[in-house]
């Protein structure tokens, strides 16, 4: 029908719009985005579109795993199951709108860094099946959005267990 037609039309011009006024993402999120790509050994990853071509702000040029909202921040990284290996960098504390990490089934070691707990907005941590290390992180409890955590499957938590865990 003639205004589907339109509809589909509008909307194909809107998206297209849209991508053209995207914000480009601020140069120290680009260099944390490359840090983490850098450390989590990005060379091996099974997928991963665009990283360290250009920015991920730019039209057509979106990052594989990398949510951003309107204003070109990074929002969210899912790579689960991606072939990540290494030692999360500390250079993660500088995604201040970040509210959503998934790198579950994964190859990261060592331990979280202090440093995450900058990501005052992070709601969501799913780290579960890599081979974290240590001690219960505790950085998490100075997380204060932090709702969803999934650490199963890990080589930590070798000793007892902070008395305020229940603040989570």
């Amino acid at each position: 029908t003639p205004i589907s037609k339109i509809w589909i039309i509008s909307s194909v011009f809107l998206i297209g719009f849209s991508q053209l006024y995207a914000q480009q993402t601020p140069a120290s999120e680009v260099q944390a985005l490359t840090a983490i790509y850098d450390s989590l050994g990005g060379n091996g990853w099974t997928l991963k579109t665009n990283w360290n071509s250009g920015n991920p702000g730019d039209a057509g040029n979106s990052w594989h795993g990398v949510t951003l909202d309107a204003q070109g921040h990074v929002t969210a990284l899912s790579l689960p199951s991606n072939g990540l290996s290494g030692v999360i960098p500390s250079d993660i504390g500088d995604l201040p709108y970040l509210y959503s990490i998934t790198f579950y089934n994964n190859s990261i070691s060592g331990q979280l860094p202090a440093e995450m707990d900058q990501l005052t907005g992070l709601q969501v941590l799913q780290i579960g099946y890599n081979n974290l290390s240590g001690s219960f992180p505790d950085v998490l409890l100075r997380m204060p959005a932090l709702r969803t955590v999934k650490l199963r499957y890990n080589s930590w938590l070798t000793g007892p267990l902070p008395s305020d865990i229940d603040l989570m």
